[in-house]
């Protein structure tokens, strides 16, 4: 089976935050607003990912672990939701892999 190559992300080449955006009253306000704007362009994740070499096996079994986590929490509340006990929560022993 052969494996599809992702295109890199795109970062716009421009992150401009103005005096006249809504919200900005002052310097303080205006650097908020251009971290978050950074942030959600993912320039520092984009950053740190290039920083350091991570091979392809440690980042599938990276992205297993989050799934399974995902899994074991909405199979926890459902369990909550259709056997509720009270308030109790139980304290379950986590695999180790």
């Amino acid at each position: 089976m052969r494996q599809r190559r992702r295109s890199p992300r795109k970062i716009s080449g421009r992150i401009e935050v103005s005096i006249t955006d809504h919200g900005v009253k002052s310097i303080d306000s205006m650097v908020r607003k251009f971290n978050k704007k950074v942030r959600k362009e993912g320039i520092i994740d984009e950053v740190r990912d290039r920083k350091q070499f991570t091979p392809n096996s440690v980042k599938t079994a990276e992205r297993k672990r989050a799934k399974r986590r995902i899994v074991e929490k909405i199979n926890r509340k459902r369990d909550e939701l259709f056997n509720p006990k009270g308030n109790t929560y139980e304290v379950r022993r986590r695999r180790k892999n």
